[in-house]
């Protein structure tokens, strides 16, 4: 078992080595970062209560809103210098001509822990993928890669997806609107989904029908921001890729948990048992590929994406 302060000593060691210059005084300007509660954001949130920003002298703000869409709507307009976003929604920003950029990868799914499933209550009498045709299903983000999946779930598996209604709906509201009845379907997130497991009938891993591992989201700003502050991106990157290695390696410490309890407002002891994703230590194209290549099937994408367009290397 670490201690806190024996987490930031070792998380701020590894990333002054990693990251030259690190040491330096704490910067004026606030490096405002989207966030949201849910399991793939987690990483930056962890830094800032590890102390990890404020040791490297980054002056770190973390701005909680709804989900990636939402943040990507304030980076646009100003309001935020990075986000987290899926692939499809960064390619579909940069082919409409908004000059974003993943520099730093962010939540890997795999299909040994799934983390989305979809759900309907105990009681329904939705069995199957063609059960579904007629349905209002919920989900995080209508024009997401969490859309799309449950759309190539139902195709996979006999149904029809042109017959299902999605909704938009939060995490954290799924699990009533499934208990009252008055949502037949969700695509449920952790930490939500282990607090609502009794309660609900697991019906599908939706993204295992796109690819066995992939990116979620990858962490990106705009290419302007990214080359203005080249240092602080490389900074950056350096701090999640350490904070990450160290919460893969210890998500049942007391402290890593006790964290995310805090910004998930999950209790403690539900925590424990949720399945959670693997963070990125690295940003490799070809977890990006299957989403690719799903997203021009279902016209999510209009047209196939060069790398270059939507990564930055720092």
């Amino acid at each position: 078992m670490y201690s806190r302060g024996q987490m930031v000593t070792m998380l701020a060691g590894a990333t002054v080595a990693a990251t030259p210059g690190i040491g330096s005084a704490q910067s004026a300007a606030p490096i405002r970062i989207g966030v949201s509660n849910s399991d793939p954001y987690m990483v930056p949130m962890f830094a800032q209560d590890f102390g990890t920003f404020r040791n490297a002298g980054l002056n770190v703000e973390l701005h909680p809103m709804t989900n990636g869409a939402v943040i990507m709507q304030a980076l646009a307009g100003g309001a935020l210098d990075i986000g987290l976003g899926d692939v499809l929604q960064l390619v579909n920003a940069v082919h409409h001509g908004i000059p974003f950029a993943f520099f730093i990868g962010g939540a890997i799914y795999t299909n040994k822990q799934p983390t989305q499933i979809l759900c309907v209550p105990k009681s329904s009498s939705i069995r199957t993928a063609k059960d579904l045709e007629g349905q209002e299903i919920g989900c995080i983000n209508l024009k997401s890669f969490s859309s799309l999946s449950i759309y190539e779930w139902i195709r996979k598996n006999g149904g029809d997806a042109s017959k299902v209604k999605l909704y938009e709906i939060n995490f954290a509201e799924m699990a009533p609107a499934l208990s009252r009845g008055t949502l037949p379907c969700a695509l449920v997130g952790e930490p939500f989904l282990s607090a609502i497991k009794d309660d609900v009938r697991l019906l599908g891993d939706t993204f295992a029908a796109v690819a066995a591992q992939l990116y979620i989201n990858c962490w990106y700003a705009s290419r302007d921001w990214i080359s203005r502050n080249l240092d602080t991106a490389r900074k950056l990157r350096g701090i999640f890729y350490e904070t990450a290695r160290f919460v893969n390696a210890h998500r049942e410490q007391g402290d890593v948990v006790a964290i995310e309890s805090k910004y998930t407002k999950v209790d403690v002891q539900r925590l424990r048992a949720v399945a959670h994703n693997l963070y990125a230590t690295s940003l490799d194209s070809k977890l990006m590929e299957p989403v690719i290549e799903a997203g021009l099937r279902y016209n999510y994408i209009d047209r196939p994406v060069n790398f270059s367009e939507i990564i930055v290397n720092v």
